[in-house]
């Protein structure tokens, strides 16, 4: 990119409107924004290092997290907290990779600051780093200090400058009329989303998790509120608004809306369209918020739509059978909605198959969604470890 004037370090905004755009990447999508600095606040108790760990092991292995498509990375979880037996004991709750190392405050090279070069080395080679918690890597800095909040920011850009999503655990206000993260405000101002989690228990043994987003510098909102089932082992999540459909008009409306939209782009596309090309296009029609979009994704699913993933995507379909009635756009959509798709049949010489359906006879994919059901993403025993220094260690 050209300077306006010579021997200048900056450039002409048009030129840099000229480069090509490129939307926000997610490690788990709505919630992380690669190469963004997330800090999770939430008092004691509030299972915030459960649920890094579960974002570390979905991030790791390239999987699901309560239906959002988790890109692959390899991962760090700095622990500076717990006593190793009880790490050991969630960590194998959740579940080891090849691709996730761990970095723990009982090995003798664990980094005591955010600026300590095996650390800043380490940031080179994870594209994934939980840091468990802030307070143990401020080498005594007061966190009530603008100045000395505003140095721990700088230090954490450092690292996603060599890579790394940060996702950084801190604590509320010791006051517990307050919400949001302890110290000085110049912390918040220094990182890209602000996420506090509270806990409220509810009757028959479940509980609540609210992840609301107090500040976030992109259009996204990835605020969730979560069921939380706890067993001996480990509390298991579940998004709320998978439980089931709130059946208010509204709420059914978007959802007919949407599952227009996936019909149209199914027949323009003529292939199943994926997560990010529904969002852009439910967006473009004013169905709110991508992560809003996500959410009513979630909602439907088994109702209005079916979706799988394919390779790295999660691609969607109509469930022909619940389409409901009577909704304008959807019923304008497809006018034959009702009728099964007609596809070439490969051993008809490519002739159309007009047979009837036995409805009393399974349905069974035919061979280019069976095809589209392999996941080509490399499985852990296939993967080579990523690479090893002396200071931290594999999760296997």
């Amino acid at each position: 990119m050209s300077s306006v004037l010579p021997n200048t370090p900056w450039y002409s905004s048009l030129d840099f409107l000229q480069t090509p755009y490129t939307e926000t990447e997610w490690l788990i999508e709505g919630i992380l924004p690669k190469g963004s600095i997330v800090l999770m606040s939430g008092r004691e108790g509030t299972m915030k290092t459960w649920l890094a760990l579960d974002w570390a092991h979905t991030v790791s292995e390239g999987t699901l997290w309560l239906n959002r498509v988790c890109q692959s990375e390899s991962v760090l979880y700095l622990d500076g907290e717990n006593p190793q037996q009880v790490f050991r004991q969630r960590l194998g709750a959740i579940g080891g990779s090849r691709n996730m190392n761990i970095w723990r405050w009982q090995d003798s090279s664990f980094p005591t600051s955010l600026a300590a070069p095996q650390l800043l080395s380490a940031a080179q080679q994870h594209g994934f780093i939980i840091i468990d918690s802030l307070r143990r890597f401020m080498e005594g800095r007061e966190e009530n200090s603008s100045t000395e909040m505003t140095e721990i920011t700088r230090q954490l850009r450092q690292l996603t400058k060599r890579g790394a999503t940060l996702l950084v655990i801190h604590h509320s206000p010791k006051n517990p009329g307050k919400e949001g993260y302890r110290g000085s405000t110049e912390l918040g101002a220094g990182v890209d989303i602000c996420m506090t989690v509270k806990r409220s228990p509810v009757p028959f043994g479940t509980e609540r998790l609210e992840i609301t987003v107090d500040k976030t510098r992109y259009h996204e909102d990835p605020s969730i509120h979560l069921e939380v089932q706890k067993t001996p082992e480990r509390p298991h999540f579940k998004e709320m608004e998978q439980s089931g459909i709130a059946e208010t008009p509204a709420t059914v409306a978007e959802l007919q809306d949407l599952l227009g939209i996936i019909e149209n782009l199914l027949t323009e596309l003529g292939a199943r369209p994926n997560q990010s090309q529904i969002a852009q296009k439910a967006a473009q029609n004013g169905l709110g918020s991508r992560s809003t979009i996500l959410r009513r994704l979630s909602q439907g699913e088994g109702h209005y739509w079916n979706s799988q993933t394919n390779g790295n995507a999660r691609v969607y379909e109509p469930v022909q059978k619940s389409r409901p009635p009577g909704s304008g756009q959807m019923d304008n959509a497809n006018p034959s909605q009702d009728q099964p798709v007609q596809e070439p049949n490969p051993s008809n010489g490519g002739q159309t198959d007009n047979r009837q359906e036995d409805p009393s006879e399974p349905v069974h994919l035919s061979n280019s969604l069976e095809s589209e059901q392999v996941d080509n993403r490399k499985r852990p025993e296939d993967e080579k470890p990523i690479p090893l220094s002396d200071n931290f260690q594999a999760c296997l």
